[in-house]
């Protein structure tokens, strides 16, 4: 049933003031007028309190999460802290910024405490790191005048996102209700169905559910609304929708629940949800839930019910994940057809008000396609031709396996060869390929723009030899090429390494062959700049396709093979001789010195330069810069690994700052967080990586940093923070995820340490070490820990061992200390 129009309404129904949530008869604080005045702040009197109450969120308490850091610490056992606030979305906060009034820290114009205008999302995650229990949100309406009619339709024409505008004018207010408890690992909901179908269900989970799980059956009734009461009663950190009868295994749940830490999970199909529109199966952190609010009460229908509230989830940039495993599914109940047939339309409507088509712009399939007076399609009343255009040098071992990878997509090959003594053009010549001779001038451009000039196709792929394209995917590259709106595609690739590791970046190889495009630099060679230069003149826009290719150039032995350190430090040299203030180049020949140990120092040198010349530019430009933060970010590494942690904060602050971040950048500013005790501020910049989930950028992402690296970097946080079992659960599911990665390993031993279990930490180090024996860092912490133990024999057996996996991995350093442990005295 729909709440009554302009009531406070939260997961758990309707109330009437902030004050109908206080407990009678209890201490309570009310801020900022009972606080103590320090200076332009106000601190939390030195007692406990069984209530704190924040009558509006203002600037003079501080920091958000130091101020919930403080409450949390003068609240009673199980005392409450309620908290409201002015919703930074909410249109009297957009009216006063649109007009340029004075924000909420501008002392000119603002009251003596001014609020502090916040998603209600940051407050969550304060609340959760500080291990208060949020048990509801209730938002306050804004008037319904707030908005009229055609807002939405304008604010959309002038470009922005109106997403928080969706079900009309946001809140005005939202309170917060969170409670000092100890939350558990996880709670199941089970709703709907008949009583017996939720026993059954229930006593499956309890038959694989580890410790700290609760499971609740909720009330009677419509599912979402059962949902909607049940939540504030639940204790988990993580919260699994269930609908009554259905069976999930143990398998399914360890996918989803190491999954939850990054974004919501639902059970899936070979990479698909199996059941989209459905929250039944789905899994998702207690924040993220209470983010999205309450599952709506505007529809009977509950498919439609699910439905949007999937869609709010979404649009906050929680997408689901599908998670492969056992799942016998349980449909909601069949709606009344009318009714159904009724609400299904308003909600298409409602979402549809979001599209362009709606604003007034042309409807197109591809959003890219616009209509531009100058644009001329050569490929009218034709499919368009596709050239695949390579320059090759002895490439026999991978050539035949990329030229078959393009067989059926490609219209003609050109093989451009700069001096083979192999077999790569017989290999060529052999899938019909035009192959054109041309003599190696150190420069891979000049190479690349022969093929390209041969080219005869509309369009340009740009391969490798040791390329691959995935045939499964020809029918999405074709209709890629047939968009007349589009110059160019940044195509996916997937870096394969020996130890099966892969990390992937995005480049543009897919583009429109228009008369006069060339290729830059002698290496590192780019179409980018040209692409846009002449793609522009028509307004044609360069896209991202899922298209994946598979590198393989990255595999030790094809390293090792083709040596080719030496002509790359050449033509590094030779393209800075004639262009010394290019940018991108001093980035790439920064990156490729620091690969080698005794030119660090020249490294530094060029990434210094390269961040100087960025800090130079006007802030409009730097935006610009894809990699800008990267260059940023191997700077702070050098300066980190010559034991200069003040210089490499500075840098990282500058580039935070003012520069478009990446995964690298924050990684590194959680580490320093981690490094001075600032847990805090370490897991907010590790959650910012989780937040780039599984996405390939332009710049390469380091392995494992948008997924399980920080989530064990969030647990050494919570370690910091002494919250021990929450670190714990963190590290079991970054192993889940990544089983042999073994800084979360040496964590969770840790962890065992911190319980006063030295046995227990020893266990997670033998266990790992039966899976994967040649762990040096393993091998190392669980000699040392035998010794502590008094096991001397089996200690100085497995010492010996590490010290071996240490020197075959040229940690001379770390092996020599080892040695001196244990046998300095031999």
């Amino acid at each position: 049933m729909e709440p009554p129009e302009g009531i406070p309404t939260g997961f758990g129904g309707c109330v009437d003031t902030i004050a109908d949530l206080l407990p009678e008869g209890r201490r309570v604080l009310r801020l900022p007028d009972g606080g103590v005045v320090d200076g332009p702040f106000v601190r939390i009197p030195d007692e406990i309190f069984d209530v704190i109450l924040v009558r509006g969120l203002s600037e003079s308490l501080g920091c958000l999460e130091r101020f919930v850091d403080s409450a949390s610490g003068h609240l009673a056992d199980d005392g409450l802290l309620l908290i409201d606030m002015e919703n930074l979305a909410a249109p009297r906060s957009l009216k006063y910024a649109l007009e340029g009034r004075p924000g909420n820290t501008d002392p000119y114009g603002s009251i003596r405490e001014p609020e502090r205008r916040e998603h209600w999302a940051r407050v969550v995650q304060a609340l959760d790191g500080a291990e208060l229990l949020l048990e509801d949100i209730y938002l306050v309406p804004s008037r319904t005048s707030a908005v009229g009619p055609q807002f939405l339709r304008t604010i959309l024409r002038e470009g922005f996102v109106a997403l928080p505008y969706v079900d009309g004018a946001p809140p005005a207010r939202v309170w917060l209700q969170a409670r000092k408890r100890t939350p558990w690992a996880g709670s199941v909901l089970i709703a709907g169905g008949a009583s017996a179908d939720a026993e059954r269900t229930a006593a499956q989970l309890h038959g694989f559910l580890p410790d700290g799980w609760e499971v609740l059956q909720c009330d009677v009734g419509p599912e979402s609304e059962a949902f909607n009461k049940a939540l504030p009663r639940t204790r988990g950190e993580v919260l699994w929708f269930l609908r009554a009868g259905t069976t999930v295994d143990a398998e399914l749940f360890r996918g989803l629940w190491a999954r939850t830490v990054i974004s919501p999970a639902a059970p899936g199909v070979s990479g698909t949800i199996a059941h989209c529109g459905d929250v039944n199966g789905l899994m998702a952190r207690r924040a993220d839930v209470f983010c999205v609010g309450p599952f709506s009460r505007s529809y009977e229908s509950q498919q439609v019910v699910f439905e949007d509230w999937l869609l709010r989830l979404e649009a906050g940039g929680k997408r689901t994940e599908p998670i492969d495993g056992g799942f016998e599914y349980v449909a909601p109940p069949r709606p009344e057809v009318e009714t159904f047939a009724a609400e299904s339309e308003h909600l298409i409507a409602k979402w549809n008000g979001l599209e362009p088509d709606q604003t007034g712009f042309p409807s197109h399939d591809n959003p890219h396609c616009r209509e531009h007076p100058n644009r001329a399609v050569p490929w009218a009343g034709r499919r368009p031709r596709l050239s695949l255009c390579m320059i090759t040098k002895d490439e026999e071992r991978f050539l035949g396996e990329c030229l078959a990878s393009a067989v059926g997509i490609v219209d003609e090959i050109v093989v451009v060869d700069t001096g083979s003594v192999d077999r790569t053009r017989e290999i060529a010549r052999g899938y019909g390929a035009r192959v054109i001779e041309h003599e190696w001038q150190d420069d891979f451009a000049a190479a690349r723009n022969v093929a390209l000039r041969a080219a005869t196709g509309d369009w340009i792929l740009s391969l490798d030899a040791d390329e691959t394209l995935r045939t499964e995917q020809h029918d999405l590259l074709r209709k890629s090429i047939e968009d007349p709106g589009v110059s160019g595609y940044h195509l996916r690739f997937k870096n394969h390494h020996t130890e099966a590791k892969t990390a992937g970046v995005v480049m543009i190889r897919l583009f429109r062959n228009l008369e006069g495009l060339e290729w830059e630099n002698r290496i590192h060679e780019q179409i980018s700049s040209s692409l846009l230069e002449l793609g522009g003149v028509d307004g044609l826009q360069l896209s991202i396709s899922e298209a994946t290719v598979d590198h393989f150039g990255y595999l030790d032995e094809v390293m090792e093979s083709r040596n080719k350190g030496d002509r790359n430090d050449r033509l590094f040299k030779a393209h800075l001789a004639e262009k010394p203030d290019d940018i991108y180049m001093l980035y790439k020949y920064g990156d490729f010195l620091r690969r080698t140990t005794s030119r660090w120092d020249e490294s530094l040198t060029m990434l210094k330069r390269a961040f100087d010349l960025i800090c130079a530019m006007p802030p409009s430009r730097r935006v610009e810069l894809p990699y800008a933060s990267e260059i940023a970010a191997l700077m702070a590494l050098e300066h980190r690994r010559a034991g200069e942690d003040g210089e490499a904060a500075a840098i990282i602050e500058t580039a935070l700052r003012e520069f478009v971040c990446t995964p690298n950048l924050h990684y590194l500013a959680a580490g320093l967080a981690v490094l001075r005790g600032d847990s805090d501020e370490a897991i907010r910049h590790y959650r910012r990586c989780l937040a780039y989930r599984d996405q390939v950028l332009v710049v390469p992402i380091q392995e494992g940093i948008t997924s399980y690296v920080s989530i064990a970097g969030i647990a050494h946080a919570y370690l910091q923070k002494g919250q021990i079992n929450r670190a714990e659960r963190l590290l079991r599911q970054s192993l889940e995820i990544e089983p042999s990665y073994e800084v979360a390993v040496l964590l969770l031993s840790r962890v065992g340490l911190e319980q006063r279990d030295p046995q227990k930490a020893l266990r997670v180090l033998l266990d790992h070490l039966k899976k994967y024996p040649d762990a040096p860092g393993v091998c190392q912490q669980a000699a040392l820990l035998m010794k502590e133990l008094g096991l001397s024999q089996e200690a100085e057996g497995m010492a010996n061992t590490a010290i071996s996996l240490l020197e075959n991995q040229s940690l001379e350093s770390e092996a020599k200390q080892l040695k001196e442990a244990f046998f300095a005295t031999a």
